[in-house]
């Protein structure tokens, strides 16, 4: 059986630390918002994921209509921050006389 030489050790971890600066480059550096519908049932359902600067609160009503929503901010590490649930009113649906 041949031992697995220094070179090849030395290889793998060369192209291990190539991959994990790639990653690193190309992963989101600001926080992001995970924005999921809280279900009658309890139940969370995952609606998206958007930078802190394209959300607000009328985008939220505007893409998924009224109900209640939970907020839920995701550091750059991956770990969440702060979370905050939302009730957002059904948008009025045309002018009515």
């Amino acid at each position: 059986m041949r031992r697995q030489g220094k070179k090849k050790r030395a290889r793998s971890t060369f192209e291990e630390a190539k991959l994990n600066e790639f990653m690193e480059n190309i992963a989101p550096r600001l926080p992001t918002l995970k924005i999921y519908r809280l279900e009658p049932d309890g139940k969370q359902k995952l609606l998206t994921t958007t930078f802190l600067e394209f959300f607000s609160y009328e985008e939220l009503r505007e893409q998924f209509g009224g109900g209640r929503f939970l907020v839920r901010s995701v550091r750059s590490n991956g770990t969440y921050g702060p979370s905050r649930v939302v009730d957002v009113e059904p948008p009025r649906s045309g002018y009515k006389r």
